[in-house]
Protein backbone atom coordinates (compact mmCIF):
# COMPACT_ATOMS: atom_id res chain seq x y z
CA UNK A 1 0.00 0.00 0.00
CA UNK A 2 1.60 3.61 -1.07
CA UNK A 3 -0.39 6.80 -1.80
CA UNK A 4 0.77 8.64 -4.59
CA UNK A 5 1.32 12.65 -3.63
CA UNK A 6 2.16 14.43 -7.04
CA UNK A 7 1.40 17.23 -9.34
CA UNK A 8 2.46 20.62 -7.90
CA UNK A 9 4.59 19.77 -5.41
CA UNK A 10 8.40 20.42 -5.14
CA UNK A 11 9.27 16.32 -4.79
CA UNK A 12 6.37 14.20 -6.09
CA UNK A 13 6.85 11.17 -3.38
CA UNK A 14 5.17 7.81 -2.87
CA UNK A 15 4.23 7.13 1.07
CA UNK A 16 3.61 3.68 2.24
CA UNK A 17 2.59 2.85 5.37
CA UNK A 18 5.90 3.20 7.17
CA UNK A 19 6.82 6.45 5.58
CA UNK A 20 3.56 7.70 6.91
CA UNK A 21 3.94 6.89 10.03
CA UNK A 22 7.48 8.22 10.20
CA UNK A 23 6.14 12.21 9.33
CA UNK A 24 5.60 14.44 12.23
CA UNK A 25 2.12 15.39 12.77
CA UNK A 26 0.65 11.86 13.53
CA UNK A 27 -2.54 12.07 15.48
CA UNK A 28 -2.44 9.01 17.94
CA UNK A 29 -6.55 8.68 18.51
CA UNK A 30 -8.11 9.48 15.14
CA UNK A 31 -11.17 9.84 17.44
CA UNK A 32 -10.24 12.99 19.22
CA UNK A 33 -10.54 15.09 15.64
CA UNK A 34 -13.13 12.82 13.38
CA UNK A 35 -15.63 11.34 15.89
CA UNK A 36 -16.59 7.76 15.90
CA UNK A 37 -13.59 7.03 14.23
CA UNK A 38 -10.81 4.74 15.65
CA UNK A 39 -7.13 3.98 14.40
CA UNK A 40 -4.05 6.51 13.83
CA UNK A 41 -3.38 9.11 10.90
CA UNK A 42 -1.49 11.63 10.01
CA UNK A 43 -2.05 15.70 9.47
CA UNK A 44 -2.21 16.62 5.40
CA UNK A 45 -0.34 19.14 6.17
CA UNK A 46 2.95 17.10 7.29
CA UNK A 47 2.31 15.04 4.31
CA UNK A 48 2.33 18.29 1.80
CA UNK A 49 5.33 19.66 3.76
CA UNK A 50 7.05 16.43 3.25
CA UNK A 51 6.85 17.07 -0.79
CA UNK A 52 6.56 20.97 -0.85
CA UNK A 53 3.77 22.64 -2.13
CA UNK A 54 4.49 24.98 -5.50
CA UNK A 55 3.73 27.99 -5.67
CA UNK A 56 0.36 29.34 -7.06
CA UNK A 57 -1.07 25.48 -6.04
CA UNK A 58 -4.76 25.89 -4.98
CA UNK A 59 -6.48 23.27 -5.65
CA UNK A 60 -6.01 19.58 -4.01
CA UNK A 61 -7.24 16.69 -5.79
CA UNK A 62 -7.88 12.96 -3.98
CA UNK A 63 -8.36 9.88 -6.23
CA UNK A 64 -9.80 6.53 -4.54
CA UNK A 65 -7.52 3.72 -5.62
CA UNK A 66 -9.93 2.24 -7.93
CA UNK A 67 -10.67 5.50 -9.76
CA UNK A 68 -14.59 5.31 -9.50
CA UNK A 69 -14.36 8.47 -7.04
CA UNK A 70 -12.36 11.68 -6.84
CA UNK A 71 -13.16 15.03 -5.45
CA UNK A 72 -11.32 18.55 -5.78
CA UNK A 73 -11.75 21.40 -3.50
CA UNK A 74 -9.52 24.51 -2.98
CA UNK A 75 -6.69 23.78 -0.68
CA UNK A 76 -7.69 26.43 1.78
CA UNK A 77 -10.69 24.76 2.43
CA UNK A 78 -9.64 21.21 3.91
CA UNK A 79 -7.74 22.79 6.77
CA UNK A 80 -6.75 20.45 9.39
CA UNK A 81 -7.57 17.37 7.40
CA UNK A 82 -6.05 13.95 8.03
CA UNK A 83 -5.16 10.54 6.20
CA UNK A 84 -5.73 7.75 8.71
CA UNK A 85 -3.86 4.51 7.84
CA UNK A 86 -3.24 2.78 10.75
CA UNK A 87 -5.70 0.57 13.31
CA UNK A 88 -4.32 -1.15 16.06
CA UNK A 89 -0.88 -0.86 15.11
CA UNK A 90 -1.13 -2.18 11.46
CA UNK A 91 -2.58 -0.69 8.23
CA UNK A 92 -5.91 0.32 8.07
CA UNK A 93 -8.21 -2.32 7.07
CA UNK A 94 -10.40 -2.15 3.53
CA UNK A 95 -13.39 -2.56 5.07
CA UNK A 96 -12.53 0.83 7.04
CA UNK A 97 -11.72 2.77 3.87
CA UNK A 98 -7.95 1.72 4.49
CA UNK A 99 -5.27 1.41 3.31
CA UNK A 100 -5.61 5.31 3.35
CA UNK A 101 -8.52 6.78 4.46
CA UNK A 102 -9.08 11.02 3.87
CA UNK A 103 -11.02 12.88 6.86
CA UNK A 104 -12.18 16.69 7.26
CA UNK A 105 -12.03 17.99 10.74
CA UNK A 106 -15.31 19.18 11.70
CA UNK A 107 -17.34 19.06 8.28
CA UNK A 108 -20.31 19.80 7.58
CA UNK A 109 -22.93 17.21 6.37
CA UNK A 110 -23.12 15.84 3.59
CA UNK A 111 -24.68 17.77 0.31
CA UNK A 112 -24.63 20.71 2.94
CA UNK A 113 -21.51 23.02 1.68
CA UNK A 114 -18.64 22.38 -0.87
CA UNK A 115 -16.94 20.93 1.32
CA UNK A 116 -18.58 17.99 3.74
CA UNK A 117 -18.54 14.75 4.48
CA UNK A 118 -18.59 13.66 1.11
CA UNK A 119 -15.86 15.40 0.69
CA UNK A 120 -14.00 12.28 2.95
CA UNK A 121 -12.39 9.79 0.73
CA UNK A 122 -11.49 6.01 1.02
CA UNK A 123 -8.97 4.21 -0.06
CA UNK A 124 -6.96 7.15 -1.18
CA UNK A 125 -4.33 6.06 -3.32
CA UNK A 126 -3.41 10.00 -5.34
CA UNK A 127 -3.17 13.40 -4.32
CA UNK A 128 -2.91 15.82 -6.89
CA UNK A 129 -1.89 19.57 -6.09
CA UNK A 130 -2.70 21.60 -9.05
CA UNK A 131 -3.10 25.07 -10.23
CA UNK A 132 -6.78 24.51 -11.79
CA UNK A 133 -9.32 22.37 -10.56
CA UNK A 134 -9.12 18.54 -10.94
CA UNK A 135 -11.23 15.55 -11.00
CA UNK A 136 -14.42 15.52 -9.34
CA UNK A 137 -16.59 12.85 -9.26
CA UNK A 138 -19.06 13.48 -5.95
CA UNK A 139 -22.89 13.79 -6.63
CA UNK A 140 -24.36 16.29 -7.78
CA UNK A 141 -28.08 15.27 -7.36
CA UNK A 142 -29.89 13.86 -4.19
CA UNK A 143 -30.35 10.98 -6.12
CA UNK A 144 -26.76 10.60 -6.91
CA UNK A 145 -26.14 11.20 -3.37
CA UNK A 146 -28.58 8.57 -2.29
CA UNK A 147 -26.64 6.23 -4.39
CA UNK A 148 -22.78 6.84 -3.08
CA UNK A 149 -24.26 6.32 0.44
CA UNK A 150 -26.32 3.32 -0.33
CA UNK A 151 -22.73 1.20 -0.80
CA UNK A 152 -21.86 2.35 2.58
Amino acid sequence: MAITVQGAVTAAAELDFDALAALPGQVADLGQVVEGREGAAVRLSAVLESVGVADGADWITLESDDGEFAISVHLAAVGDAVLAYSFNGGPLPIEQGGPVRFYLVDAADCGSASVDECTNVKSVAIITLSRERGRDTRPRTAREHEALHSHE
